[in-house]
């Protein structure tokens, strides 16, 4: 999950706190297990860390009853985890066998050789199935700039595109899934449909839920990385992004900035109309949201203006682990146990990157109630066919995009001009990155 995200889900709503495990988000669940970690990992039961324990209980209730072995879960708050782990794997004390690392920081634990197990290197065989079974878009996160696969996951984070169904048919004449994809397929379509809005309502309907997620689709398909070549990368589709939320800001185009209640009362109230979440997220948000109430019917979903995967969650092993072939197994049994997988997803409500689960999904015909009964896996897996991988992501990510967000902020509040705004986000770059050139 990345920075974005993470203040999304944190202000959205309280009951949003026990988030899933697939969703990497940043929690531990209904229960506070952050001091106590676990056995070391130099033998005994083999020893998990997560931002999410609760989540794990199917895979490893199930992982015992057939293999009648015992996998110890520990869950560390998001803010403490990274920390946590680091101090773990430096020291070998109390070290997980396997942890969980969340999209915003992922790459920088696969490209650490002194973190992570080499999993092509001393697991082919397992490397290869999973190379076979899962999307590429997902597998590539996990491998290193070498080529080595160093973390695997089960998730297909999609981004989509949700939308309030009665308002689609007064401006556009129409609910349909695909006569909404079209009216906002591109962002010169999207700012004309937001000036609609704007005509029919009169500024009391918004285009967009929450601002920093229509911003987080639109950097998740930036044509390259923030830093290539040890240098930032300061392209014209970066830069196009000031004047963009700018213009979209200026027009009152967004219902929030981060979420919170605002989104929360135009999910029930219908106050927005377009809401771009990924798979996990509408199923802890929108979903949550008007379910039980008048709303429950009225949202549809549809293609995104761009087609994205955002957030995610990925399995480590730890390198000097004793536990390691231990760790492969059950890793093996989470990603390829179709029929645990196909329930705990539906359980979720989120979505796969297994394809065989995936396929299954989209043709089991199952229909959400909170859509309207449309075929909710179905147009999940429309877009999963569709997404193709965009391998820009970086060591770097999370605190580049942070700044540049900071940056826009600053510039469409007239805080700062635009020569001293993207002057400060090269700045925040050059102060966290010295090592890296900024021009």
């Amino acid at each position: 999950m990345n920075h974005m995200t993470k203040r999304i889900l944190s202000t959205l709503m309280a009951t949003a706190l026990a988030t899933t495990l697939l969703a990497g988000c940043g929690n531990n669940g209904n229960k506070d297990t952050s001091n106590d970690t676990g056995k070391n990992s130099t033998g005994g039961n083999l020893l998990v860390w997560t931002t999410s324990p609760d989540d794990l209980t199917g895979f490893v209730d199930a992982y015992k009853e057939e293999k009648q072995k015992t996998v110890e879960v520990v869950g560390l708050p998001w803010d403490d985890y990274q920390t946590k782990l680091m101090q773990s794997v430096r020291s070998g004390e109390g070290a997980p066998d396997i942890y969980v690392l969340d999209y915003s920081f992922a790459k920088k634990w696969v490209e650490n050789d002194n973190a992570g197990l080499n999993l092509s290197k001393e697991y082919p065989d397992f490397v290869k199935k999973y190379e076979d079974s899962y999307y590429n878009a997902m597998v590539e996160v996990g491998r290193d700039s070498s080529g080595s696969m160093r973390a695997v996951s089960m998730q297909y984070p999609i981004g989509m595109l949700y939308y309030q169904r009665d308002i689609a048919k007064e401006i556009l004449g129409s609910d349909d899934p695909e006569v909404v994809a079209e009216a906002a397929s591109s962002l010169d379509k999207l700012m004309e449909l937001g000036d609609k809005v704007n005509e029919t309502y009169g500024g009391d309907i918004k285009l967009l839920g929450n601002e920093n997620e229509f911003i987080s689709t639109y950097l998740a398909v930036r044509p390259e990385e923030y830093v290539k070549d040890d240098k930032l990368i300061v392209n014209d589709y970066l830069m196009d992004l000031f004047d963009i939320d700018k213009q979209m800001y200026d027009k009152g185009l967004f219902a929030s900035e981060n979420g919170g209640d605002a989104q929360i009362a135009g999910m029930t109230e219908g106050t927005y109309f377009l809401d771009m979440s990924p798979t996990w997220q509408y199923s802890l948000s929108l979903k949550a949201s008007i379910t039980g109430t008048e709303m429950e019917g009225h949202w549809g979903v549809t293609s995104p203006t761009w087609s994205n995967f955002r957030g995610g969650s990925w399995w480590q092993v730890y390198k000097n682990s004793e536990n390691k072939d231990e760790a492969i197994d059950f890793l093996d049994f989470m990603l390829f146990n179709e029929e645990l997988l196909y329930q705990d997803t539906l359980d979720r409500g989120d979505f796969t990157s297994n394809k065989a689960v995936a396929k299954k999904l989209a043709e089991s015909g199952y229909e959400d109630k909170a859509l309207g009964g449309q075929e909710l896996y179905a147009a999940f897996q429309k877009e999963a066919e569709k997404t193709s991988i965009n391998n820009v992501a970086t060591i770097y990510d999370d605190t580049v995009q942070n700044a540049l967000m900071d940056a826009s902020k600053a510039y469409k509040t007239n805080e700062l001009s635009l020569d001293d705004a993207v002057a400060q986000w090269k700045s925040t770059v050059q102060s966290a990155y010295p090592e890296i050139q900024v021009d």
